[in-house]
């Protein structure tokens, strides 16, 4: 190119300018995913936490079944519930 000193400078600023702006993008890109996926292990972190505690309350009523305690209790096992709702829970589930 045959560029006057000016037109020279300026090209360059602007070239080094594109540089800069596609080195921030990159940088937000890559800054986006690695939180994106903080974010996915921390959600998928809370979601085995909740399953494994539901798959233990159904353990643990499977076990009171077996040893023959109330339907009751295993109630309060299965759903958390304090012992006044546990009746309105079981009348739903068996239709009575």
């Amino acid at each position: 190119m045959n560029l006057d000193k000016e037109e020279r400078l300026a090209y360059e600023w602007h070239a080094e300018e594109m540089r800069y702006q596609l080195s921030m993008y990159r940088s937000n890109f890559l800054d986006g995913q690695m939180e994106g996926e903080e974010r996915g292990m921390e959600k998928g972190k809370k979601e085995g936490r909740e399953e494994g505690r539901k798959e233990g309350r159904i353990e643990a009523a499977r076990l009171m079944k077996q040893v023959g305690e109330p339907v009751e209790k295993m109630v309060v096992v299965i759903f958390e519930v304090i012992p006044s709702q546990q009746w309105a829970i079981i009348r739903y589930y068996i239709g009575v």
